[in-house]
């Protein structure tokens, strides 16, 4: 079976939530469940987070070490 949405629609769609005031209006106009929706919002939510946790590499984010 093939996904309806790709990452980058689910990732939209998740962001849009943020300012969404009506979630239920939200999955209806992209023809989403509400229940798939949160699924995706969550696994956005903790792959986002998992950005502020380092990897032990400097990727450019954290300031240099200037000794």
């Amino acid at each position: 079976m093939m996904e309806k949405f790709t990452a980058d629609e689910k990732a939209a769609i998740a962001m849009e939530s943020f300012t969404a005031i009506n979630i239920a209006g939200l999955c209806r106009r992209h023809g989403v469940s509400v229940s798939n929706f949160y699924k995706w919002r969550d696994k956005f939510i903790e792959s986002g987070k998992q950005g502020f946790y380092g990897s032990g590499v400097n990727n450019g984010y954290e300031k240099e070490n200037e000794n």
